[in-house]
C-alpha cells in the first residue's frame, strides 16, 4: 500500500470504482457509511495506515469540491512509525518527500520550509503543520529530544488555511 496511491484517492468515497478496488486487493473489505458518528476509519493496522473519512456535507464546507459524489468522503491518511502510542505498526514503504521516521525536524523545516502551526500532542510529542505545501497540508508528530517521527498525516488543502494559536493540548 503505497502513499502516493492513496494521495490519489483523497476527495473520494471509498465506493469509487477504483477506490473500492484497491481497498479490496489491500484486504480492506469495510466501506464507510454516513452514521450519527461524523468521522469514520479504515485502518490497516499491521501496515501502518490509517485513512479518515468525513461526510460530504463536511468535507465540502471544510475542504472543498470532492473527486466524486458519496457519502463518506477520504479527507486524511495517516502512516505510523514504528514509536506510536495507537497499536500500529510501522508503515515499512518509503515515504514521501524524502522523509524518513527518523528525520528531524531540522530536515523537515529543510525540505518544507518554516511550518504554519504547531501544537503539543500530549505531554510530549509536537505536530507541525505545512499548509499549501504542493496542494496538501502535511503533518508531522515529532517525539521529544530529536527522537523522529510518531505519524505523517497528509490531506489536500483545506478552504480556509489554519491560523496560529496559542494552544497546546
Amino acid at each position: 500500500m503505497k502513499i502516493s496511491q492513496l494521495t490519489n484517492f483523497l476527495s473520494f468515497p471509498a465506493q469509487n470504482i477504483e477506490f473500492d478496488k484497491f481497498l479490496t486487493e489491500h484486504e480492506i473489505t469495510e466501506r464507510p457509511l454516513d452514521k450519527p458518528t461524523p468521522i469514520a476509519w479504515l485502518n490497516r493496522k499491521d501496515l501502518g495506515v490509517s485513512m479518515i473519512f468525513y461526510p460530504a456535507r463536511d468535507y465540502k464546507k471544510w475542504w472543498g469540491p470532492v473527486g466524486e459524489d458519496g457519502e463518506m468522503i477520504f479527507s486524511t491518511l495517516q502512516i505510523y512509525g514504528e514509536n506510536n502510542d495507537s497499536g500500529f505498526a510501522e508503515y515499512r514503504d518509503q515515504l514521501p518527500y524524502g522523509l524518513t521516521f527518523a528525520s528531524t525536524l531540522q530536515e523537515a523545516r529543510a525540505i518544507f520550509g518554516e511550518p504554519t502551526l504547531d501544537h503539543l500532542l500530549g505531554p510530549e510529542n509536537r505536530v507541525y503543520l505545512w499548509y499549501g505545501y504542493q496542494g496538501y497540508s502535511l503533518a508531522l508528530c515529532f517525539f521529544p529530544e530529536s527522537n523522529g517521527i510518531s505519524f505523517l498525516s497528509i490531506e489536500k488543502n483545506k478552504k480556509i488555511p489554519p491560523q496560529k494559536r496559542n494552544i497546546d493540548f
